[in-house]
C-alpha cells in the first residue's frame, strides 16, 4: 500500500485504507481531482513525480500502508454573504509586490464600497509605489474569533487622488462618531502630513471560507463566553 499525500486549505487528513497493493490510476485520478477543488494536490507513488512535474504540487513518499485525504472543507460564502463579510469592521491585510518580486504585507483599514475596496495611504508609502509598477494585489479580511471565516480577494489596484471625505468615513466606520472625532484631530496633527492618495482595489476572484457550520451550537455558546470570559479558562 502507499500514502497519498494531500496539501490543502487546512491542511487536516484523516487515514483511510487502500484495499490493493497499488494505487491504480483510476483511483488517484479521483483523489487529484477532489484535491483540485481545495487548491491542493495529492499523489500516489506511481504516479506522484508524473503528476507534480504536470501540475507542480508537492509529493510526500512516505511508503507506508495508509491514504489520506484532506478533510472536509469550509462553507463557501455566496456572493451576497462575502459582500456583507467585507462591508464589516475588518483590518484588512495588503498584499503588493516588491521590485524584487517579494511580497509585501500591510495591516490597513479599508471601505467597501459598490463592489471594490478602497485604502487611503502616503504617495512615497511603499505599497503606492509597488502598486504603480505592478497593479496585482491581494487582501485578505478575516474574521480572527473563531469560529473562524474570511474573504481572500485577488484583483487590481490603481492610485487615485485622495477621495473627498473618505477618511471621516473610514474613522467613523471602525471607531464610531465620537472615536472618529477624536481620532481625525489626532491624526491631522500627528500622522497624515503627507500627500495622500486612495488605493481603489477592483476583485477579480476572492476565496471565501466559513467554518461556522463545522462548529456545533456549544462549541458556538463557549466561544461566545470566552470573549468576556478570564483568558486562562
Amino acid at each position: 500500500m502507499h500514502r497519498l499525500a494531500g496539501i490543502g486549505t487546512q491542511d487536516l487528513f484523516s487515514p483511510i485504507t487502500v484495499p490493493d497493493g497499488r494505487c491504480s490510476p483510476e483511483r488517484w485520478r479521483i483523489e487529484l481531482k477532489g484535491f483540485l477543488r481545495m487548491g491542493g494536490g495529492g499523489f500516489c507513488n506511481e504516479a506522484g513525480a508524473h503528476m507534480q512535474s504536470r501540475v507542480g504540487f508537492p509529493l510526500i513518499d512516505t511508503r507506508t500502508p495508509a491514504l489520506y485525504v484532506a478533510a472536509s472543507m469550509p462553507r463557501r460564502f455566496s456572493k451576497a454573504e462575502s459582500d456583507r463579510f467585507l462591508g464589516g469592521r475588518h483590518v484588512a491585510v495588503l498584499g503588493t509586490n516588491s521590485a524584487n518580486g517579494a511580497p509585501v504585507l500591510t495591516p490597513i483599514w479599508y471601505l467597501y464600497r459598490d463592489g471594490r475596496i478602497l485604502m487611503r495611504t502616503d504617495r512615497a508609502s511603499i505599497k503606492t509605489r509597488n502598486i504603480e509598477r505592478d497593479p496585482r494585489v491581494t487582501v485578505c479580511v478575516q474574521d480572527e474569533r473563531p469560529p473562524y471565516a474570511s474573504v481572500t480577494v485577488y484583483g487590481k489596484a490603481v492610485v487615485e487622488p485622495a477621495h473627498e471625505g473618505l477618511g471621516a468615513a473610514m474613522a467613523k466606520h471602525y471607531l464610531g462618531a465620537i472615536g472618529a472625532q477624536g481620532y481625525q484631530r489626532a491624526a491631522s496633527e500627528e500622522i497624515e502630513r503627507g500627500d495622500e492618495v486612495t488605493l481603489v482595489i477592483t476583485p477579480e476572484r476572492a476565496l471565501t471560507q466559513d467554518f461556522s457550520l463545522e462548529t456545533p451550537w456549544y462549541g458556538k455558546l463557549w466561544l461566545t463566553l470566552k470573549r468576556v470570559l478570564p483568558p486562562q479558562l
